[in-house]
């Protein structure tokens, strides 16, 4: 590397925020070509003037824009970039409204699941049961019988 200005791949990567492998990934994609490659050791090199792009880079995928969405970003004027931005968060948008209605849905029916009815008792049965637990637990006559038909609450107290 003869360029004092230039910045190994490491250098750039940690400077952006990017991995190097993500560099080297968005090199093959087209998406940002290294400044210079030394053609004896295949290095990549990067400028500051790079800069700028690769944090974009970094941002818009942030926010899961696609590549092919990426390049049109890059391609457009700032009026065209801002829409394709907008458009983008828009579907997002969308897209995280239907999943929160879709785990909205299984959230109800796992709690439908755990207040499932085993059973039913009609009011009579369930104070006859009452009743026979009542009888069969012995009778202490400072604690009053319960009968779930005829308890009636005392005025005095």
């Amino acid at each position: 590397m003869t360029d004092p200005e230039m910045m190994s791949i490491g250098v750039f990567a940690e400077l952006v925020g990017l991995t190097a492998s993500a560099l080297r990934f968005y090199d093959d994609a087209g998406m940002l070509r290294p400044a210079q490659v030394d053609p004896s050791t295949g290095y990549r090199f990067y400028s500051r003037s790079q800069v700028p792009r690769a944090c974009r880079l970094r941002q818009l995928r942030e926010i899961g824009m696609p590549l092919p969405a990426i390049s049109e970003f890059f391609a457009a004027d700032a009026d065209e970039a801002a829409r394709l931005l907008d458009d983008h968060v828009a579907g997002m948008t969308m897209e995280a409204e239907k999943l929160r209605r879709a785990a909205e849905t299984l959230g109800a029916s796992l709690r439908a699941e755990s207040r499932r009815v085993v059973c039913t008792v009609p009011g009579p049965v369930l104070a006859g049961a009452v009743d026979q637990v009542s009888a069969s637990t012995g009778h202490d006559p400072d604690i009053p019988v319960l009968n779930a038909c005829t308890w009636k609450p005392d005025p005095a107290a």
